[in-house]
């Protein structure tokens, strides 16, 4: 073991961490700019079946960015209010503890707020679930 080398790569995970959360702002602000014009382009133009689909899948691809910056942006956040347990052996599976239990609540399935699912398979949006 090389104590000095150790400590210098757990310095530069964490200045990674750092700069990382520090640029997750600017990355959200951006996904939201873009679903801002695609939002606009749905209102102003008239797309064909094909651009339609591109359109949705455009759509998605940032939906897909923005959910993992905020996620991110979270589990950061809680980073840095659990940080000083960095410091104690013990405190540190915590840490990790608490920060598994925010990534497994970050990944539940999203829960409609207005629309019921019967209404979403009624629109032709989504299909029923064969739930056996």
């Amino acid at each position: 073991m090389n104590i000095v080398n150790d400590v210098k790569q757990a310095v530069d995970i964490l200045n990674n961490i750092d700069t990382y959360a520090d640029g997750l702002n600017s990355q959200l602000s951006e996904c939201d700019t873009k679903l801002c014009d695609l939002r606009h382009i749905l209102e102003e133009e008239k797309l064909s079946a094909s651009q339609c689909c591109n359109f949705v899948k455009e759509m998605k691809k940032i939906c897909l960015e923005r959910r993992k910056v905020k996620q991110d942006m979270e589990l950061s956040r809680l980073f840095q209010l659990q940080s000083m347990k960095l410091n104690n052996l013990s405190n540190r599976k915590i840490l990790l503890g608490e920060l598994g239990k925010k990534q497994h609540h970050l990944e539940t399935k999203y829960k409609y707020r207005i629309y019921t699912e019967e209404d979403l398979i009624n629109l032709g949006i989504i299909r029923r679930r064969n739930y056996e």
